[in-house]
């Protein structure tokens, strides 16, 4: 999984997946979760929930999330496997295992594990975000709708969740829920380029050419302040063909 898997917002039959997240692709939504609900020692976990600093899971844990941040991914999960075995009711070490099961493509074993993590811990929108998009990942956008939602009601200032929604909604032709999901991820961070470029990319399939040239425009100035060379050459050529058919 992508945990969204390669790239632009502008495509948006490619849901990102969470996972990706972990060796620096472009979805934000598990790189935020870091930042936004950072374990007070060293900030690592990709989930909501603090893990007890008691645990004598947590070294593996660790372990396991500096393999993964590294890009060895099966080796990881050895150690997200070991903390599990030693703390079967840790639920980060599921939500980080099943992060790192996404990157190799077990989107399966993702979604079990998403799922044990949210029986430990209800109220974590990003394992319900998470989950929500290996869903989209999968196929299933109605399903991926359902977690979506709930972790927007659990945590609804979260940009990301409203970008991976309005990209499902995209995806299921709803243009206006998308619009609005996009719009609402904008005004919580205004930053977000690639809310900005997905924005663009609807607008234009709504004939809107103006608002998707607004919104190109400035996704190119953020990705190109922000280093994102790639995308940012990607939206000057979308914003190319846009002007040629004006």
């Amino acid at each position: 999984m992508n945990i969204h898997l390669n790239g632009s917002a502008r495509r948006l039959g490619m849901i990102a997946a969470v996972a990706t997240a972990l060796i620096g692709a472009i979805v934000p939504l598990s790189a935020l979760a870091v930042e936004t609900n950072p374990v007070k020692d060293d900030g690592l976990w990709l989930a909501q929930t603090e893990p007890d600093q008691s645990s004598p899971a947590l070294p593996y844990l660790r372990r396991g999330l500096i393999l993964a941040r590294t890009g060895d991914f099966q080796q990881a999960i050895e150690q997200f496997n070991q903390a599990i075995e030693l703390d079967p009711e840790l639920g980060v070490a599921y939500g980080n295992r099943g992060f790192t099961r996404a990157a190799i493509g077990d989107n399966q074993g993702a979604i079990e594990d998403f799922s044990r993590a949210i029986e430990l811990n209800p109220e974590d929108a990003i394992m319900f975000a998470s989950r929500g998009i290996t869903y989209a990942e999968m196929g299933d956008p109605e399903t991926a709708l359902v977690d979506l939602d709930r972790a927007i009601e659990l945590n609804p200032e979260f940009p990301p969740t409203y970008y991976n929604r309005g990209l499902v909604r995209a995806e299921v032709e709803d243009s206006e829920g998308a619009i609005e999901d996009l719009t609402t991820a904008i005004e919580l961070d205004g930053d977000f380029a690639q809310a900005y470029d997905a924005r663009g990319t609807v607008r234009s399939e709504l004939g809107d050419t103006e608002g998707a040239i607004e919104d190109l425009e400035t996704a190119a100035n953020l990705f190109q302040s922000q280093g994102n060379t790639t995308e940012y050459r990607e939206t000057m050529e979308a914003l190319e063909q846009l002007r040629e058919a004006e």
